[in-house]
């Protein structure tokens, strides 16, 4: 409880709450734009806040985080355009019941108060679970930590992307990107090519800007407006400002409690995938959303515009991203993109990211997790008001966008350590995050690996020198066992994926 009240006092500093609004704001912004995420807009803010104080940093990315959540659902319900993955659900029933049946206002409300609802649902159950979780990992010694590292790695290389192959490709990228620097036991240098500045190792911070921020703008150059084809041209279902609508709005602000069940099936969801590292938003949302069909009196009315749906989706969604924060937190195992850049933070402060930090920066995560209760509830207010401004950023030119982002993102870059090197860092990791992503290949992996690979190694180390140099000690406890059955387990599964998704593209060719 000491813990709580600490982050309470650290939370309810002006500077704090300040950054924390700033940061929702400016996730609404990310949220709207269709490709764009919370992850590239706390990328490109991520160096700035180096001179902000670590509380002050990771709300900023939390507020980002919450926001992009929510706003992702504005163009879904109004325009058909999901603005996040997460907002895909959203749209099956959200549109409809804007356009179709003419309620925009009401699908409005209704999301805004399922999005209130899941995130402080989230983040009340996190304030609870982080406390143990922390103690259990804390309890994990070099070879339990080593196994983590490869376990994290391979569940989300598996599960991100439709192609494991793909996903593991890129991890195993990252960790070999992350072995240029010296050696942790020789200190002979590894990988470098020369380069005095990749000795400690490649510049973090500079590589997530281009990975999330550079390699999309490269993307969203490559078209003519935000949103392509017909959708590009389909026009909001409806208005949001009059009168009559306003009074629609309040009507859909009290229509997720006629439905207690699906909010606590879709938030205990939402929350257990944000837990898992990397399943994502939109693998949690349409589960949530197949369920609530499943368990319904009226599953026909679902895809033409049922409250239940949009309920289901939203509240399932806005639950992970607290969700995410337990394996942030507790194991240094990002559970989102997001979640990867408020790792970064913690370094851009020198904290190393793994189970010490809540023993000696408790008081910031329970802050930052409070500070997501306290986002999911003013979200609400603020939602409502700036849902029609929102709008207008829609019709944003790529021509306008890339170039401003692009300035800001490679000043961030430089402002790590006022270094050109760092400029060119992220440059040439943008066009390899554009190369992958042109190719199919998913970014996150390898941004895990970034982060995990010195862990594990350093961990493997260790270990190896506690077992003198048996490999057998890494398997020598029932933890590590348990572990390394999870991550056969977590590889299996992604074989079995494989093989499925093959067998049904095969089929559909033949068709």
């Amino acid at each position: 409880m000491d813990n709580i009240a600490d982050g309470l006092d650290l939370l309810l500093g002006l500077q704090p709450l300040t950054y924390l609004v700033f940061g929702v704001l400016m996730g609404f912004i990310a949220g709207v734009l269709p490709g764009f995420s919370g992850s590239n807009a706390a990328a490109i803010v991520l160096s700035f806040s180096i001179g902000l104080s670590l509380e002050s940093a990771l709300l900023l990315m939390a507020g980002i985080y919450a926001g992009a959540s929510f706003a992702g659902s504005v163009p879904a319900i109004l325009m058909n355009v999901p603005g996040t993955a997460g907002a895909a659900a959203t749209a099956l029933d959200g549109y409809p019941l804007a356009n179709e049946r003419g309620r925009p206002g009401f699908a409005i409300g209704l999301a805004r108060m399922a999005s209130a609802i899941g995130g402080v649902f989230g983040a009340v159950v996190v304030l609870v679970l982080i406390g143990p979780m922390s103690a259990l990992a804390l309890s994990f010694g070099a070879r339990e930590l080593f196994v983590v590292a490869l376990a994290g790695l391979a569940i989300i290389s598996v599960v991100v992307g439709p192609d494991v192959p793909k996903g593991l490709a890129s991890g195993l990228l990252g960790l070999l990107i992350a072995a240029m620097s010296a050696n942790t036991i020789t200190a002979q240098p590894r990988f470098t090519f020369g380069f005095v500045e990749l000795f400690e190792s490649i510049p973090f911070i500079p590589a997530l800007i281009g990975l999330f921020a550079i390699s999309e703008m490269l993307l969203l150059s490559r078209r003519h407006r935000l949103v392509d084809g017909d959708q590009g041209r389909q026009k909001p279902a409806g208005t949001i400002r009059s009168p009559e609508s306003r009074g629609e709005i309040w009507a859909g602000v009290a229509t997720p409690f006629r439905y207690p069940a699906t909010l606590l099936r879709s938030s205990s969801l939402g929350l257990l995938f944000g837990i898992i590292p990397g399943v994502g938003s939109a693998v949690a949302n349409f589960v949530s959303y197949g369920l609530a069909k499943r368990a319904s009196t009226t599953p026909e009315e679902f895809g033409r515009g049922t409250p239940e749906g949009v309920v289901a989706s939203e509240s399932s969604d806005n639950a992970l991203t607290a969700g995410t924060l337990v394996p942030t937190m507790t194991l240094g195992i990002p559970g989102s993109g997001t979640a990867a850049v408020m790792l970064a933070a913690l370094l851009l402060h020198g904290v190393q990211p793994g189970p010490t930090v809540m023993t000696s920066h408790a008081a910031e995560v329970y802050a930052v997790i409070l500070g997501l209760l306290v986002a999911s509830i003013i979200i609400l207010p603020l939602g409502l008001l700036f849902t029609a401004p929102l709008m207008y950023v829609t019709r944003l030119q790529p021509d306008v966008l890339v170039p401003v982002v692009l300035v800001v993102s490679l000043a961030g870059a430089f402002a790590v350590r006022n270094s050109m090197f760092d400029v060119m860092v992220a440059l040439v990791f943008g066009f390899v995050g554009f190369a992958l992503r042109l190719a199919g290949y998913p970014v996150v992996p390898m941004v895990l690996g970034l982060i995990l690979g010195p862990i594990a190694e350093s961990n493997l180390l260790r270990a190896l020198r506690l077992g003198q140099g048996d490999v057998g000690y890494l398997f020598g406890s029932a933890t590590a066992v348990l572990l390394w059955s999870i991550l056969v387990g977590a590889i299996v599964y992604g074989v079995v994926k494989t093989y499925q998704n093959r067998r049904a593209d095969e089929r559909s060719g033949m068709r």
